[in-house]
């Protein structure tokens, strides 16, 4: 009997123990033992599904995205009508323009400044009286000159001048 001395390398076998050959061995079991499905074969339906749920996750984020880019178009756009009805408003509707009553106030206001003046300065010339005053009619002012006229030009002696000059320089 031959003796066979382990190594690491090869572990302990016997001679009766050791495989058949590679022709006797198949490489994968037979086909009727375990059928044709495969281990991969069984989640090739979940990644088919993993696929078309991730499409369907792709086609509702874009819709989200032209939502989005919609609002802020609508956004804009709509600030922009309501600042010019705010503008609008603004300048219809002067809420500090000018009443009667801030003038009839102004002008009160005016006249009490005047006499509290008139009456803490004291006067010191005589007021003379203009027996007859200048009527209005009689004041002149000096006549404007008028605008200078402006200088018809024909288009067509223009043009013709214009050419003249093209071919001149030739």
């Amino acid at each position: 009997m031959r003796q066979i001395v382990a190594t690491r390398e090869t572990p302990i076998t016997r001679p009766d123990e050791l495989p058949p050959s590679s022709e006797e061995t198949p490489l994968f079991e037979p086909a009727g033992r375990f059928g044709l499905v495969s281990t991969l074969d069984c989640l090739e339906e979940t990644f088919a599904e993993l696929s078309n749920s991730f499409t369907t996750l792709h086609q509702n984020f874009q819709g989200i995205k032209q939502v989005h880019e919609s609002l802020n178009d609508f956004n804009k756009s709509f600030s922009g009508f309501l600042y010019g009805i705010k503008m609008n408003a603004h300048c219809i509707e002067f809420s500090e323009a000018p009443t009667k009553e801030t003038f009839t106030s102004f002008i009160q206001k005016r006249e009490a400044v005047l006499l509290k003046e008139n009456k803490s300065t004291p006067i010191a010339t005589p007021v003379r009286r203009i027996k007859t005053p200048t009527p209005v009619s009689r004041i002149r002012t000096p006549a404007q000159p008028p605008p200078p006229k402006k200088k018809k030009i024909n288009k067509a002696l223009v043009i013709k001048v214009f050419i003249s000059r093209v071919y001149a320089v030739w």
